[in-house]
Formats: C-alpha cells, sequence, structure tokens
C-alpha cells in the first residue's frame, strides 16, 4: 500500500480542491440548464452604492463570459478606466450569476432580453441594474448586424458590437440619458432627459467645456459634446463634460 508522508498529503489535497473548482467553474452551463445559483463577486466598491449584475446569453465556455466581463470592467474602455466611471469605480459594486435561464428574442435587429427571467436571475445578488451579455459571433453579426438595447435597469448587449456599447447603454439604466443621434420615430421628453435641451442650451451655457448642436433624439432638441459616446460611439471615447456631470450625480 502506497504511503504517503504529511507534505504529500497537503499537496494532494491542494490539488484534489484546485480541480474541483476548475470543474465547477468550466462546466456550470450557460445554456438554460441551472447548476449554480450562487452570486459570484466581480469587484465589490469602498462604498458600493450602486450594484451591476452580468448575465450569460448564448455562451458555451463560461471562461469566455469571464473574460468579457473583465473587458467590460477593467479594460480600456472597461468602468474602471473610463470617466466619469473612473472617478466613481469605488461607488460601483459588479456581480455575475452563471446558470440561469435567461430569455431573450431578436425583435427588428434588436437584442431584448425577458425582463422578468433576468429578475428573477439577479435576485440572487444585490442589484440596481442587470446587464445581459451576448456572446454574439462577429462575422455573423458583421453579415447581419443586431443592435444591442436598454429598458427600464435592464441592457442587453451584443458582445460583437464595439466595447462602448455598454457605457452607452449603461448610461440610459442607470443615468437617464437620451439618445443623442437623431432617428425617426425617437421622441425626448425634456422633463426626463437632461442632456437633451432646447435651442441656445439654458441648461448648461454656464458649464465650461460645453457647446450647443443641433440634434439629441429629435431634429429640434440640442446636445452638449458634438459627437460623444451617446451619439456615435464609434467615433468618440468621451462623454462630454455636461454628461460625465450627469452621471456623476447618480453615481454619488
Amino acid at each position: 500500500m502506497l504511503q504517503l508522508n504529511k507534505v504529500q498529503v497537503i499537496v494532494l489535497l491542494i490539488f484534489i480542491v484546485s480541480i474541483f473548482f476548475i470543474l465547477r467553474v468550466n462546466n456550470t452551463s450557460v445554456d438554460g440548464t441551472k447548476r449554480s445559483s450562487d452570486c459570484f463577486i466581480i469587484k465589490e466598491g469602498e462604498t458600493g452604492k450602486g450594484n451591476l449584475v452580468f448575465l450569460p446569453y448564448g455562451y458555451s465556455d463560461n471562461k469566455k463570459f469571464l473574460d468579457d466581463i473583465d473587458v467590460y470592467v477593467n479594460g480600456e474602455y472597461g468602468f474602471k478606466n473610463l470617466e466619469p466611471f473612473k472617478s466613481n469605480f469605488e461607488n460601483i459594486n459588479f456581480y455575475s450569476v452563471i446558470g440561469e435561464n435567461i430569455k431573450c428574442d431578436v425583435i427588428d435587429n434588436t437584442i431584448i432580453c425577458d425582463d422578468l427571467s433576468t429578475k428573477n436571475a439577479v435576485s440572487k445578488c444585490p442589484n440596481d441594474y442587470v446587464v445581459v451579455l451576448y456572446d454574439r459571433d462577429s462575422i455573423k453579426d458583421f453579415i447581419v448586424p443586431i443592435r444591442s438595447s436598454a429598458y427600464l435597469n435592464l441592457a442587453s448587449i451584443n458582445t460583437a458590437d464595439h466595447v462602448l456599447v455598454l457605457p452607452h447603454e449603461f448610461a440610459h439604466i442607470c443615468c437617464s440619458l437620451a439618445d443623442e443621434y437623431v432617428e425617426e420615430g425617437i421622441s425626448v421628453d425634456l422633463s426626463e432627459f437632461e442632456n437633451c435641451d432646447v435651442i441656445e442650451c439654458p441648461r448648461w451655457t454656464w458649464f465650461e467645456g460645453t457647446g450647443c448642436y443641433q440634434g439629441c433624439g429629435e431634429i429640434n432638441f440640442y446636445r452638449s459634446i458634438e459627437t460623444g459616446i451617446m451619439r456615435n460611439y464609434l467615433t468618440s471615447n468621451q462623454f462630454g463634460l455636461w454628461n460625465e456631470y450627469l452621471i456623476s450625480k447618480y453615481l454619488q
């Protein structure tokens, strides 16, 4: 019979525990089979006034899901490095839930995830904002582009899009910012969206570093930055000073 000394036993136990953890994470299903009801901590801030929970949709690899979260949180254009989230990073907690049955649909070329199924999933975590990451193939998306969406406190994100799509959609659900592009069918209530204004922009003329540019949801409304993340995140990586001020108010 094989005899193990004390050091060998400790090494063996560490190995077994490590294998168990790896299998638990990597084999947790994200295809709708419920295998885990845990709330995983991605990062908790010092104050943690806002709680954001990531959910996976369409992933067959949990490591890829966690890697994508890391890009959105810690990457070049992630919350940690993009103003005004950078200055308020310690005010946001980030969590994830793996193994829940999230229902999503593509409607009019837009990914929309079900509010009820996501609420059930994130109930395991502190939750103010919900972000569903839809694992989308970039080649397929190039042929048939799908838009992300935001509704109430839920953002449904196409991961094949530019990484700045998440800050754009998050600004909708956290901070009541309107789209600053003009599109048929968009209606803006100025009492709800402070990043749009009437001609001459009296809301922010006192705020240094702002402008007044026509087109903010509707053609007759105005925005504070010529081209910012809320207008076109493919050509700009800044919200603009007025929008940063508005976002910070919600996160502080």
